[in-house]
């Protein structure tokens, strides 16, 4: 059984996203910046920030390269992602970014005519984008991973993909 391990972060592009391929799978990073607001112990309005590393892997990363620039802003669902590694000194390294579950773009300016729509419709959107174009890809596999933790992953995508298939078969019985 898998730990707990989501995050959901909110903030703003700092720069505009990199596409990249990596074994044959589409993957864009991008940099949010997340600011937090308070009062300190002499009621100075201090804002703390912190700049998070975002990855989205397959159909997603193109939508959001091509979605995406700087100051846009953005709220993802995801998961911690750690990697550890020894550079040419031997000296230890560590990256740790967030692998996007689920992404929604907020509107760029009110008035801006290319975001009219909701975030949630946006976000339906690229969805079905996905759906589209994840027939053509490949399964995601990460550096490092056993080949047993691909598997279970496969199990597990299967079940949940029989368990909407049941959802949508009841749905479709009712509606008749």
């Amino acid at each position: 059984m898998n730990d707990l391990n989501t995050v959901l972060i909110e903030g703003r592009l700092v720069k505009d996203p990199d596409l990249r391929t990596i074994n044959n799978n589409l993957m864009c990073r991008f940099t949010l910046a997340c600011a937090r607001y308070f009062y300190d112990k002499d009621k100075n309005w201090v804002q703390d920030t912190s700049f998070l590393q975002v990855e989205v892997w397959g159909a997603a990363a193109k939508v959001c390269f091509d979605v995406l620039r700087k100051g846009r802003g953005v709220r993802v669902v995801g998961r911690i992602r750690q990697r550890l590694w020894k550079d040419n000194q031997e000296i230890s390294r560590e990256y740790i970014c967030i692998i996007a579950e689920h992404i929604e773009f907020k509107p760029e300016k009110r008035n801006d005519p290319q975001f009219t729509e909701s975030p949630t419709k946006m976000d339906s959107a690229m969805t079905e984008r996905m759906k589209q174009s994840v027939a053509q890809e490949q399964p995601l596999s990460y550096e490092g991973e056993s080949p047993e933790a691909e598997a279970e992953e496969k199990i597990e995508t299967q079940l949940v993909d029989e368990e909407e298939k049941e959802v949508e078969e009841e749905v479709s019985e009712q509606e008749l």
